[in-house]
């Protein structure tokens, strides 16, 4: 029943992943001689059709082209799929729209003027709701502007806490919150024929489940040094490996040197991940760290069984990472970084 289930997205997945540019593509436009010439290699690739209906396109044209592909592979899957499994895919395919509210509300509250950003145009994010959002203010302005949204509720009552604490960090806790609570109940359901059970549900779980953690983790480690008494507060509510003491006893260390000793999971990604901090002071590495450690995950889901959900959300997520990385390489030309400090920047699978 699972492989008949899973027969024909399994397909078309593979024929999608088959469009993914590989490494001798990604360092080609890493080495380009501008953006110039990476837009030109970039002609060469999966994206020529999409690239040939811009004129003079900008990065944040190109950005958005790539958002709208990255979309419509979600569109793709969702109707490739039945049951839970839809209904996860549609869920789950929200991250892009709160992504963007997140990074609204950060520039917001630091009174940045936002010119012009890239949108996912789809649901809440239409492109004149998107306008609007870009010319409120402050949060408080831009929350009421999404009263009559799903977004509204959540935001407003994170609002006392920000003007309280005089951080994001509410807003962003309370919007990954909605996102991944929801997918655990839809995980966790437990009506009959429902639910999503054995192998879908365990990799279902699982690759959430890292994702959790290491947003809890990075979080933790970003509000250290703060008075925040009660620091599970700002926190995705679910635990996977990362529990509550671990978490408690990361925000209370004095160097970070000292996390290997204290958490019993993901130990060579921290190690990895921390082994310049002094010297930078900047979580950078250690998030693409914990980036590689995802991407591996879900590039292992592709040996051996096939006939089960992780498939699909691993394509997903593969494509989430191109577009994140030929966004950094885009971005990285205009600035005129070298090769190598764009390099940085980029996760390549392994």
């Amino acid at each position: 029943m699972t492989s008949f289930k899973y027969g024909f997205v399994n397909a078309k997945v593979g024929a999608m992943k088959s469009y993914l540019l590989d490494d001798v593509e990604m360092k080609s436009l890493i080495e380009s001689r501008d953006f110039d010439d990476a837009v030109a290699l970039l002609k060469n690739t999966t994206y020529d059709k999409d690239l040939a209906k811009l004129s003079s396109p900008s990065v944040v044209d190109i950005e958005n082209m790539f958002l709208k592909s990255m979309f419509r592979d979600y569109e793709k899957l969702v109707k490739s799929v039945g049951g839970i499994p839809k209904t996860f895919f549609a869920h789950y395919a929200k991250k892009f729209e709160i992504d963007a509210l997140k990074l609204l509300l950060i520039m917001k509250s630091k009174g940045e003027e936002v010119k012009e950003y890239p949108w996912i145009v789809q649901n809440i994010m239409t492109v004149p709701m998107a306008e609007k959002l870009v010319d409120m203010e402050t949060p408080e302005e831009l929350i009421e502007m999404l009263r009559f949204t799903k977004y509204y509720q959540i935001l407003h009552n994170a609002l006392s806490e920000y003007n309280e604490q005089g951080t994001v960090y509410p807003f962003i806790t309370a919007l990954d919150t909605y996102l991944y609570s929801g997918l655990d109940k839809i995980i966790q359901n437990t009506v009959v024929r429902q639910n999503l059970s054995g192998r879908d549900r365990g990799v279902a779980e699982h690759l959430i489940g890292i994702e959790i953690d290491a947003k809890n983790l990075l979080t933790v480690l970003r509000i250290r040094g703060t008075d925040k008494e009660e620091i599970l507060d700002w926190l995705i509510p679910m635990r996977y490996k990362l529990i509550d003491s671990e978490l408690r006893a990361a925000f209370n260390v004095k160097s970070l040197s000292e996390l290997p000793q204290i958490l019993t999971h993901y130990i060579d990604v921290i190690s990895a991940g921390i082994k310049d901090y002094e010297k930078t002071q900047s979580l950078f590495t250690l998030d693409n760290e914990f980036k590689k450690y995802i991407l591996k995950a879900n590039n292992r889901l592709f040996c051996g069984d096939r006939f089960h959900i992780g498939v699909p959300i691993a394509y997903l997520n593969l494509k989430e990472n191109e577009v994140r990385n030929l966004t950094a390489i885009l971005h990285g030309k205009e600035e005129g970084l070298s090769a190598s400090q764009i390099e940085e920047a980029v996760v390549l699978p392994t």
